[in-house]
């Protein structure tokens, strides 16, 4: 955020000699003596990145490997040493306990050491490995132990992760605590792969809050979801606009690039949320993850900058829209006060029907989504959440060579139509999304004008005008995608928008040629 009060990075630590920079310093690590969050988070020195010189949208602010990563909670079991799916499961022949994808993950520096011989030495009972091995909680915190405990030719980068903030005062005794104590601490003390005495738990309960507050999703090669800590970009400022564009890449290292001009000595900022979700759900993420309250711009304002993405149709008025404006819900149009637990369980019910798996056919969501149109703004974050799903159908029958109907077409360029000014509001600049949902506008636009040449709908000039507006949606679109890893799906999609930009280019050299032919023998 603009001011000194912006929301605090998840993770401020003490800047140590040796941190990564680039040659040519981009940022600095500033100081701020302020009040943290409006949750009483006050900290003497509040540390944030800031730029060191004016930084232009799509500049590299940092490039960083991350110390480590590994599953995320409740994720999906991997391969314990490069974190692929397992198709075929190798167990270790040295621990006789890590599930890996194959025998050469057994030399991964990843397992293979400390953390190998740990496990080789633990004392099993049937349900323990049962308990080790059917859920991965566990790995990345005992992996991070292992490194603090054992690995003494790093100590700097594991000094310098014990500095990131766990919030500790904050999640001692509440339900996050009790749960890490039993999934994850009990079962490796009952192994004997990490101790019972109460220093011990301490420090697990740190790691975990470290994790917790600090680590960034961040997805395998077959798009498996982890989570990953990157020291540096971890002391980005959160902001639920933020100013900054992340990639990752096969390697896991993360690229941080200015999503929008950043002036000398502005805060490097993130959203750390989603941009599509409502202000409520934002708050509340941030709240119970990281631990602080959010008081951006966006957040404080009821319309959030004019989106509306959590506003709802007045019932009274019925041309209002009720919003919640310092908690309290009323319509901006004829002041009629709403409860909030209704409003809560409004929502609670259309997001049960928004969830239900039996919704996936396209008929069933476009019904879905005009019944909840007279529940709540065109735009928010539930109908937004359907419509993209829509765009996905649409696309994915578009891809699949689906002779789809002037109708179908036209609805697809609808709800592209629909989403993109929204995305340009809470994401602009260089954004992903954007990129993707120009990427998806451009397919139904060429359609749909092949569709009225042939049945005479429209002439040639005609013709040449949609084409030309279909090049102008790729060329946006790829100037987004184009910083993409090659081998994540953008970046894969990337490629097919330079691909079908030479074509649609060649295409519409073709239609010019017909149409000065068609002029030429007009005028003959």
């Amino acid at each position: 955020m603009a001011d000194v009060n912006s929301n605090p990075p998840p993770g401020d630590r003490t800047p140590q000699p040796g941190d990564r920079t680039p040659q040519a310093p981009i940022f600095t690590i500033q100081t701020d003596a302020t009040v943290g969050s409006s949750l009483e988070r006050r900290t003497s020195h509040c540390r944030y990145l800031a730029a060191a010189r004016d930084i232009k949208p799509g500049e590299v602010i940092l490039k960083e490997a991350p110390l480590i990563v590994g599953p995320r909670l409740e994720g999906a079991p991997v391969c314990m040493s490069c974190f692929r799916f397992i198709a075929t499961p190798h167990t270790c022949t040295q621990c006789h306990l890590a599930e890996l994808c194959s025998p050469e993950c057994e030399t991964n520096p990843n397992h293979a050491g400390k953390e190998c011989e740990l496990l080789a030495e633990a004392v099993l009972s049937l349900e323990d490995f049962q308990y080790l091995t059917s859920n991965y909680e566990w790995l990345l915190p005992f992996r991070i132990m292992v490194n603090i405990k054992h690995n003494t030719q790093q100590r700097e980068p594991w000094e310098k992760f014990l500095q990131l903030e766990a919030h500790m005062e904050k999640r001692r005794n509440t339900w996050i605590w009790e749960s890490h104590r039993n999934t994850i601490m009990q079962g490796l003390q009952n192994v004997g792969l990490i101790g019972k005495d109460e220093q011990e738990e301490e420090l697990a309960q740190k790691v975990c809050g470290i994790l917790d507050v600090n680590s960034f999703e961040i997805r395998s090669p077959e798009q498996e979801l982890l989570r990953g800590i990157f020291l540096e970009a971890s002391m980005m400022c959160h902001d639920c606009i933020g100013n900054t564009h992340l990639a990752v890449d096969k390697d896991y290292v993360m690229t941080v690039r200015a999503s929008l001009p950043i002036a000398k000595g502005d805060k490097i900022m993130f959203n750390y949320t989603g941009p599509l979700q409502g202000t409520e759900c934002r708050r509340d993420i941030l709240r119970k993850g990281k631990y602080f309250e959010c008081n951006c711009v966006r957040c404080d304002d009821p319309s959030e900058l004019g989106t509306y993405l959590s506003a709802l149709r007045c019932p009274k008025c019925r041309k209002g829209y009720i919003l919640n404006e310092k908690e309290e819900w009323k319509c901006q149009d004829c002041g009629k006060k709403f409860n909030t637990k209704m409003i809560q369980t409004v929502l609670d019910v259309a997001q049960d029907y928004v969830e239900d798996g039996s919704k996936v056919e396209q008929h069933a969501l476009e019904s879905l989504l005009n019944r909840l149109n007279t529940t709540f703004h065109t735009n928010h974050f539930l109908m937004l959440e359907l419509k993209q799903r829509l765009l996905s159908i649409y696309r994915d029958m578009i891809l699949l060579g689906n002779n789809m109907s002037s109708r179908i077409l036209q609805r697809d360029i609808e709800l592209c139509q629909e989403l993109l000014p929204v995305i340009e509001t809470v994401e602009p600049g260089l954004s992903r999304l954007r990129g993707i949902t120009l990427y998806t506008l451009h397919l139904p636009v060429v359609l749909l004008a092949q569709k009225e040449l042939q049945c005479s709908n429209s002439d040639h000039i005609g013709f040449l005008s949609k084409l030309e507006e279909a090049e102008a949606l790729l060329k946006e679109a790829l100037a987004l995608l184009i910083y993409e890893p090659p081998k994540t799906p953008e970046g894969m999609l990337a490629v097919e928008a330079k691909e079908a930009l030479k074509c649609l280019r060649e295409t519409i050299m073709d239609v010019k040629d017909q149409v000065v032919t068609s002029h030429m023998r007009s005028i003959q």
